[in-house]
This record gives C-alpha cells, structure tokens and sequence, in this order.
C-alpha cells in the first residue's frame, strides 16, 4: 500500500512538472499537450484521499488493537504524525 502511494505521488509531481514545463513554454514540454491528461488532477485528488483514508484506519484500528501499548512505538507515533496532517490539509482544502 505505501509503494503504492509513493507510485501515485511519483506520477503526480511528474505531471505537476510537466504542467510547469508547459507552462513556461519550456522546450522540453512541446510534446505535452493540454489535453494528455485531462483527467488526472481529479484522479490524483481520489488516489490521495482514498490513501489517506485507509492509513487513518490503519492508525486508528492500532489504537483499538494496541490500547495502552500503542504510545509505546515510535512508528505508531509517526503514522500518527502523518495521518494528522493528512487530516488538517484536508480541512484546509474545503
């Protein structure tokens, strides 16, 4: 799941650069033409969220499972980081 999230993110910031590319009429970007992949920053958008969803179930089924425990592992307190920010970005977005 987590290679799977980092291909997305990999395809994301290649098609943000070459967006940017495009846009500075780059001589790179004169085979990326507007209409490529049109719908992608919808599906990029899906993808993130749909990640960003699982991994806070994933936190919080670590909560339930491990109780006290959970505070006791470093990685729970970084998944822990991440998916809080995950979840603050998205109430920035609406």
């Amino acid at each position: 799941l987590i290679m799977a999230n980092a291909i997305v993110m990999a395809a994301e910031s290649q098609f943000h650069g070459l967006q940017l590319a495009s846009s500075m009429q780059h001589a790179s970007s004169s085979n990326f033409p507007d209409s490529m992949w049109e719908g992608a920053p919808l599906a990029f958008d899906i993808s993130n969220y749909l990640f960003g969803v699982v991994f806070l179930l994933e936190v919080v089924l670590k909560m339930i499972g491990q109780r006290a425990r959970f505070v006791v592992y470093i990685w729970n307190w970084i998944d822990l980081a991440i998916v809080a920010l995950w979840v603050v970005s998205c109430f920035q977005r609406t």
